[in-house]
This record gives C-alpha cells, sequence and structure tokens, in this order.
C-alpha cells in the first residue's frame, strides 16, 4: 500500500458497535491518540443505516478527515497460515490463488486475496521454504464494506482485518516487549474473537474464530479453541511455545474470563488495556474513557488500522 502524509482515521465496524481512532505515531512505544470514539449498532442493520451511524460518529467527533484505514469483518472471511517449498513469487502467487478458490469454493474472479510473508530467521539447515499468512474474502463481501464505507462520505485506502490489526496496535504499543517469547493476543468482538500469535520477533499465526458464543459456553469454547490453536502453531509450525496469553475487547466478567482461560490453557493469562500504553491528546476521549473504561479494551483494531501507514 501507498504512504500517505494525509491524515489517516482507523475505523473498526463490529457486529454490536463502531469504533474509531485517530493516531500519530512518534516512534516506537511513542504513540498519540488526538481523537477517538464509539457507537453502537443495532442487530440486523442494513447497510445504509450503519452508514448512517458512521456518518453520526465523525459528526460527534469533529473529524475533518475522511480518508480511513478500516477493518473488513464477516464469516466468510478465510484466513490460513501457509508453507510452500522455496517458489518464486509468481508461483506462489498461483499457489495461494488455487488454494483460496479450494477454500471458498469460488471462481477466482469472485475471490479478493492478499497475503503476507513471514521473514524469519532460518538456519542452514531449515527446509520450511516461504510461509506467511493467506487472507481471501468473496468480492462481493469487500464490495459491501466499501459502499459503507463510501456511504458514510469516506475515503478507504486501506482494508485490513481485525486479527493482524490485533497484532500491529501490540507491536506498536508495547514495543519489543513480545520479541523475548511468543505471546497469543485476545480480541473479543461480539461473538467473535480475533487471535494473533506473534513469534520469532516480526512474524504472525493469526486466526479468526466465527462464533465463541456468550457466557460461560464462551469462556470454556474460546480457552479450548486457543488450547486446539496453540497445539497446532506449535508442532505444525515447529516455534517456540507460547508463554502468555493477553485478552483485550468487549470482555465482560474480565476475572472470571481469565481464571477460565488460564485453567484450561495452562498458561499465565493479563488483561491488557490498549489506552493505557497510549498517549490520549484529547481532552474529551479522556473524560469518555474515565466515564466509560471498558471502551478502552475495545479500541485496538481501530489504533492498530490507524497505525498502518
Amino acid at each position: 500500500m501507498a504512504l500517505t502524509k494525509e491524515t489517516v482515521i482507523g475505523l473498526d465496524i463490529g457486529a454490536d458497535q463502531v469504533s474509531m481512532a485517530q493516531v500519530e505515531v512518534r516512534g516506537v512505544k511513542n504513540v498519540h491518540l488526538r481523537n477517538a470514539g464509539w457507537a453502537p449498532l443495532s442487530p440486523g442493520l442494513d447497510a445504509g443505516s450503519i452508514a448512517s451511524v458512521v456518518r453520526d460518529l465523525w459528526k460527534e467527533c469533529r473529524l475533518s478527515s475522511f480518508t480511513v484505514a478500516s477493518c473488513l469483518r464477516t464469516p466468510a472471511l478465510v484466513v490460513r497460515h501457509f508453507r510452500f517449498p522455496s517458489l518464486n513469487d509468481e508461483e506462489l502467487t498461483a499457489a495461494l490463488g488455487l488454494e483460496a478458490e479450494e477454500v471458498l469454493q469460488l471462481d477466482s474472479s469472485q475471490i479478493a486475496m492478499d497475503w503476507h510473508e513471514n521473514l524469519v530467521d532460518a538456519g542452514p539447515d531449515d527446509a520450511r521454504g516461504r510461509e506467511g499468512v493467506l487472507v481471501a474474502v468473496p468480492l462481493d463481501e469487500l464490495t459491501r464494506h466499501q459502499e459503507i464505507l463510501e456511504a458514510a462520505g469516506l475515503l478507504p485506502v486501506i482494508v485490513d482485518i481485525g486479527c493482524t490489526a490485533l497484532g500491529n496496535a501490540y507491536v506498536g504499543l508495547r514495543g519489543e516487549e513480545h520479541k523475548a517469547h511468543a505471546v497469543c493476543l485476545v480480541n473479543l468482538n461480539g461473538r467473535t474473537a480475533d487471535v494473533a500469535i506473534l513469534f520469532d520477533g516480526n512474524a504472525m499465526y493469526p486466526r479468526c474464530l466465527a462464533n465463541v458464543g456468550a457466557g460461560e459456553g464462551r469462556d470454556r469454547y474460546l480457552a479450548d479453541s486457543l488450547n486446539d490453536m496453540l497445539k497446532y502453531y506449535q508442532f505444525k509450525l515447529r516455534r517456540e511455545p507460547v508463554t502468555d496469553i493477553v485478552l483485550t475487547g468487549q470482555t465482560p466478567e474480565k476475572g472470571a474470563l481469565c481464571e477460565v482461560v488460564q485453567k484450561r490453557t495452562g498458561l499465565p493469562v493479563s488483561m491488557w488495556a490498549p489506552c493505557e500504553d497510549i498517549h490520549i491528546r484529547h481532552g474529551r476521549v479522556r473524560q469518555a474513557l474515565e466515564r466509560h473504561p471498558e471502551q478502552g479494551l475495545t479500541l485496538a483494531t481501530a489504533i492498530g488500522v490507524a497505525m498502518r501507514r
């Protein structure tokens, strides 16, 4: 994606909330939150109604920039780790295209896809080849997302996904803390969860959990899903074990959630409030977060996409 000097607002349209963040990056662990806001979404809203909520949020926050980096959320989204022998770029593109067609059961003309290659240090006997993350979605879903933004009067220049935006926010706000060991990040967003394992300093293994449920059942399902993911990551990818789980997002009864996840995974679990690691420049935002501190846990994705320059 080409760099831009324009102010780019991070936007996350979730299942029951719209969140936005305007950030200024002055260096590693030196990120300033210049503006932020959120608004509830009622269930079952059509695209026009969602666009109206976004427009109202822009007015409420008095935003003068309409250029956005946004997060695409849809149950049809496919996020997969890939590993191939040492293919050239053309061969890799063809292989990933075939995998996207197989998973989505669509023709290539109906698919939007992208990928990120993990650049990791490999020893002389390392035969991993090329590996990274494939993201694919039906083109209709991407078109609908863009139409919502355009109906809201916004110009989308970057479209990201929740799990990679989550990893981007953590790295930007916490610097190199994750580089000494592998950490598993989890962001709860309604009935879904974005998961990103950061490892080898600059590599990521992401997953999107489409329906984690609610209440006690959600906590157990999330913990068991994380267990399966951690096992796959360690034994299939042959990477260093994860040592910590970090939770954020919409997390009612945080203590109970941490206790269940820690008990069922056997790993230490902590909560992460991204707004505690960022310099809040806007008085209205500070006051809003003082009144609603739980919202400070929901801004990770909006902050992460806003930092995608």
